[in-house]
């Protein structure tokens, strides 16, 4: 499962490519894409995340926090705990997907 390091540290450097997805899939089967990271807590991450069907995310690997362009209103804040999380996965621009469990 990711943790704390992942969203801290890992992830910036996975995160390279404009248009790069990060897709959370938890243990109890649901699964959502981040908008952006909120804050990173020992045991939890505060994201803003939204459904697969929202929008399409532009991701710039220059900024400290994933940017995506979606309207306000599209995505929610949700505090996930570490453990409740089956894998996290990133998605480039030309569909080549690396998963992080």
């Amino acid at each position: 499962m990711p943790g704390k390091e992942f969203f801290t540290q890992e992830l910036n450097r996975l995160v390279r490519f404009e248009g790069t997805k990060l897709r959370i899939v938890m243990k109890s089967g649901g699964d959502f894409y981040v908008h952006d990271i909120v804050k990173t807590h020992d045991e939890y991450v505060r994201l803003n995340v939204y459904e697969p069907k929202a929008a399409k995310p532009i991701v710039s690997s220059t900024s400290e926090i994933m940017a995506i362009d979606l309207p306000q209103g599209t995505y929610k804040e949700k505090a996930i705990r570490f453990d409740a999380m089956a894998y996290a996965e990133t998605i480039d621009p030309t569909g080549k997907k690396l998963r992080v469990e």
